[in-house]
């Protein structure tokens, strides 16, 4: 909490000057509470492009099997503005859409290499968040190099060295 200034041009404690009887140190508060909250945002208080980043992720990762997981979706839970979303990605040279399809891509291979080996990949691809088979072959490819029936036979392979278990 802010500290009421008794002198206008006397800086308080922390060394934030007050511009005016009981205004609060706005800079004080964010140092406080590094981790606020999008409903508690002060006026002041604009994410930083890290945190912007980070909850997207989040947000990604609990909605990656919903078919309707967008760029837009990520832009509204987020709560900031499109391009604000678009430039935490860029710094770490990836697209929304990108970590979405990589995401979704990760979660088929672990489902792929872990039995049961008999459900369809198609199946997979869907219940992992791709509507399109097409769209999934051609992202799978393009991610690992292989077809996904490729890899997972491959992962059969090292299951049945290893023995399946019952």
């Amino acid at each position: 909490m802010g500290v009421l200034a008794t002198d206008p041009a006397k800086p308080d404690d922390t060394g934030c000057a007050m511009t005016a009887p009981g205004r609060r140190c706005f800079l004080r508060l964010l140092l406080a509470q590094p981790e606020v909250a999008p409903g508690d945002w002060l006026p002041s208080a604009a994410p930083t492009l890290d945190w912007v980043y980070r909850q997207a992720c989040v947000i990604i990762q609990q909605h990656l099997c919903d078919c309707s997981l967008t760029v837009n979706f990520v832009v509204s839970a987020v709560r900031c503005s499109r391009p604000t979303v678009y430039r935490a990605f860029a710094q770490r040279h990836q697209t929304v859409a990108g970590v979405i399809r990589s995401m979704r891509l990760q979660l088929v291979c672990t489902l792929l290499a872990s039995p049961p080996f008999n459900v369809p990949i198609e199946t997979l691809a869907y219940r992992c968040g791709f509507e399109d088979v097409r769209t999934f072959n051609r992202s799978f490819r393009r991610e690992f190099g292989t077809t996904a029936g490729e890899f997972r036979a491959r992962m059969l392979g090292v299951w049945m060295k290893r023995g399946v278990p019952d």
